[in-house]
């Protein structure tokens, strides 16, 4: 692992309706740091709203983050299942 970025995936399960997030351990735009990555999913999750008519797509997204949290270069859909 680089010494100045932490390597990330995450994989979504993108399902309808405001129930959608099953972990509300932080709220939305919390500005509470996150030091791990049970912590950034949980903040992910917090702020994630379906859009319409995606039930029962799945979506999984790689991406390489600095260690301030900024992105390093764009995420890349590594899988995807759009039903």
């Amino acid at each position: 692992m680089k010494p100045r970025s932490a390597i990330a995936a995450l994989a979504l399960a993108l399902v309808a309706g405001p129930n959608a997030a099953t972990s509300q351990e932080r709220g939305c735009r919390s500005p509470d740091p996150v030091d791990t990555i049970n912590e950034m999913f949980s903040a992910i999750v917090a702020c994630w709203e379906s859009p319409p008519g995606t039930a029962g797509m799945t979506l999984t997204l790689q991406f390489s983050i600095r260690r301030n949290g900024t992105l390093i270069g764009k995420p890349r859909a590594t899988y995807s299942r759009l039903d």
